[in-house]
């Protein structure tokens, strides 16, 4: 019995290959003459009642095709019927495999099946489709099926046997080998290929129903691929080129001294969270609602540091409604400094109250300007400890929720009709634009314009010299901080105490300071004497 192993591409030979291969059956019938149509590649296994089991490195799309060619040549040739099915079709003495001489990979075995016991078959299957091609290539050649099937004799085929013994050549060596020229294999097909070629039967199937089936019904091709290269950035902190996939895979799975029943395991898990990631579905709605809109973004650089985390969180080397709310402050000078954070798991007013009253107690005299977008909490600090100071919400993120609550045709138009308020010239003009917005779109969305006009300090940001708007009608200044931290993180996979946490943090903030200190924040040059008469 020829089987195919679980770990090996499903049957994927096209209309065009399957002519082909007629065609030169056909040419073969006429001329009379010999036509070489490939090799075979197998390790040799003992099966039950002494059977030899042939396991196929490589050639099951022509085996396969050739058997589809045989059973519909038996079915059109009554007088050589029995022949082919006794000789090349199936094994009555066998009981593997339904008698049937060609065990395909499971995704196949039900429409093989029913070819080979002409049942009836609803499903989508290019089995089915190529069987029935090679049925109706026959029906319409000019050649007598019965020469057909002779002519399958002169079909040549190397046959070549590949021992067991580990001590000597290696399958998935040879498998590289044979398919480094002509279509080249995706680089899941290659990592599955190494994982399993290695183990025996038993084990393949194993592993191959536990695992690697699991994360194909997860991810198309395309995705399966950038999986294993976002995967292998976690696990080597190093980034991983698109056509040097399989080698790092290897370099990785060698160098950790991994099984394969390990490696599987651990990509099974990756993979669960990948597929959470892609489709915003993990068990915190909030974190989904952040995923979505990374989504939208096809912000895809940051999936391993996503993956990352969520590793962390179900390892409980973090905690998940951890967060660190960070304030930095741009002096009228122009310098900037990171003033302080608070590490806590949620916004609320207690946090900011806190946060706050240490900055007068560092020495904060006054603010003009507070720029946060919505933080819970953050109105009531700011009422208490800086009553006088202005406030303008987030533009960017009010631009990002719009996003994420229009139609999909309609976002680009919502976003770039958006960003128009905060371009205009002068206040006048931005309140302009902001009308001008809402009555562009109040009809198809009304509740989104409503609760967007009920929203306070939008245009504060105006009050100040036009050579800084560019700063405080945004967070960007924070955002682009944060992804500092997150940068200089990648490679630390966890703080064993809050203290280890404190202490980064420090250093990092004062590597910042060291060095905004130095520098005057972008359009605040020229201005210190207008800014600080705002003060009084």
């Amino acid at each position: 019995m020829f089987e195919i192993p679980v770990f090996q591409r499903n049957y994927e030979w096209d209309r065009e290959q399957c002519q082909q291969l007629f065609k030169d059956l056909t040419v073969a019938a006429q001329t009379n003459t010999d036509h070489f149509i490939g090799a075979i590649v197998y390790v040799t296994e003992t099966g039950n009642k002494m059977s030899h089991i042939y396991r196929i490195i490589d050639g099951q799309q022509r085996l396969t095709s050739l058997t589809l060619l045989l059973k519909a040549l038996s079915v059109a040739d009554e007088h050589d019927q029995a022949e082919i099915e006794e000789e090349y079709l199936t094994n009555k003495y066998l009981d593997d495999s339904n008698h049937l001489k060609l065990k395909p990979v499971e995704h196949d075995y039900e429409a093989f099946y029913s070819v080979m016991n002409r049942l009836d078959f609803d499903k989508p299957s290019k089995v089915i489709d190529n069987y029935r091609l090679f049925q109706k290539l026959i029906k319409s050649s000019d050649i007598d099926s019965s020469k057909l099937y002779e002519a399958m004799n002169h079909f040549n085929m190397v046959y070549i046997e590949l021992s067991s013994d580990p001590n000597e050549e290696n399958p998935q060596v040879v498998f590289e080998s044979l398919n480094s020229t002509g279509v080249s294999l995706l680089p899941s097909d290659l990592v599955r290929n190494f994982l399993l070629m290695r183990l025996d039967s038993q084990q393949q199937t194993i592993l191959y129903k536990n695992y690697w089936v699991k994360i194909e019904r997860m991810f198309a091709t395309k995705t399966f691929a950038e999986f294993i290269r976002h995967y292998l950035v976690v696990k080597t902190h190093t980034s991983v080129k698109k056509n040097g996939v399989y080698s790092s895979y290897k370099d990785y799975f060698i160098s950790n001294g991994l099984s394969s029943e390990q490696a599987l395991a651990d990509l099974f898990k990756f993979a669960s969270y990948y597929d959470q990631i892609l489709n915003h579905k993990s068990a915190d709605d909030q974190f989904n609602k952040i995923l979505e809109h990374i989504n939208v973004m096809d912000s895809k650089v940051v999936f391993p540091y996503l993956m990352l985390l969520m590793g962390l969180v179900d390892t409980a080397k973090i905690n998940q409604e951890e967060a660190i709310h960070i304030a930095i402050g741009i002096r009228q000078d122009g310098t900037k400094e990171v003033l302080n954070y608070q590490v806590a798991p949620t916004e609320s007013t207690g946090i900011w109250t806190e946060l706050l009253g240490t900055l007068i107690k560092q020495g904060v005299k006054d603010v003009l300007l507070f720029v946060a977008d919505g933080l819970v909490g953050l109105d009531e600090g700011l009422n208490r400890h800086f009553p006088k100071a202005k406030r303008q919400r987030c533009l960017v993120h009010i631009g990002r929720n719009l996003m994420n609550k229009v139609r999909v045709k309609d976002r680009k138009a919502v976003i770039n009709d958006f960003k128009q308020v905060h371009r205009a010239a002068n206040r006048e003009a931005a309140e302009l634009k902001l009308n001008e917005f809402a009555n562009n779109w109040h009809r198809t969305y009304p509740k989104l314009i409503k609760d967007l006009l009920k929203m306070p300090n939008l245009l504060t940001f105006m009050d100040f010299p036009p050579a800084i708007r560019q700063s405080p009608y945004s967070t960007n200044l924070i955002e682009n901080f944060n992804k500092h931290l997150k940068r200089t993180t990648h490679h630390k996979e966890q703080f064993p105490t809050e203290d280890s946490l404190d202490r980064f943090l420090v250093s990092q903030f004062n590597v910042y300071n060291e060095k905004s200190l130095k520098r005057i924040h972008r359009g605040f040059k020229g201005l210190q004497d207008t800014l600080e008469a705002s003060f009084i």
